[in-house]
């Protein structure tokens, strides 16, 4: 198993323009190795792109997704504190990443055996 960076995942759930083929190709390589994991970190840092926990929820098929055994409705309530606190005007360090329309991850295809973690670089996925 290999436990991909959130950004990885973010990408696909959003159709990031600059790092979606990019961060399929390393998801495809990773779920070469089995189910990706994803532990309440990764749960909250995603939940932001989606409406709903029922939409998240759905978009981790377990068929792809192995949840660690940790409570993730924790996860849930601290990334809707998250969003509630730069939505009232606190201190944002990243780019918001809210879609209310959540595509599903694009390939259940496996064709790599490497995976990495993104390196986020100031230019184009290619320089990365």
């Amino acid at each position: 198993m290999i436990l991909l960076d959130s950004n990885v995942l973010l990408d696909i759930a959003t159709a990031d323009p600059v790092w979606l083929a990019w961060s399929e190709r390393e998801f495809c390589a990773a779920a070469a190795h089995g189910p990706i994991p994803i532990n309440p970190i990764i749960y909250a840092e995603l939940a932001p792109a989606f409406a709903t926990v029922l939409d998240l929820d759905r978009w981790l098929d377990p068929a792809l997704f192995q949840r660690l055994a940790l409570p993730y409705a924790a996860g849930w309530v601290a990334a809707q504190a998250f969003v509630k606190y730069w939505r009232a005007g606190g201190t944002k360090t990243s780019p918001s990443r809210t879609s209310t329309s959540v595509p599903t991850p694009r390939s259940k295809a496996i064709h790599s055996s490497r995976a990495t973690r993104r390196v986020i670089a100031p230019t184009s996925p290619a320089s990365g």
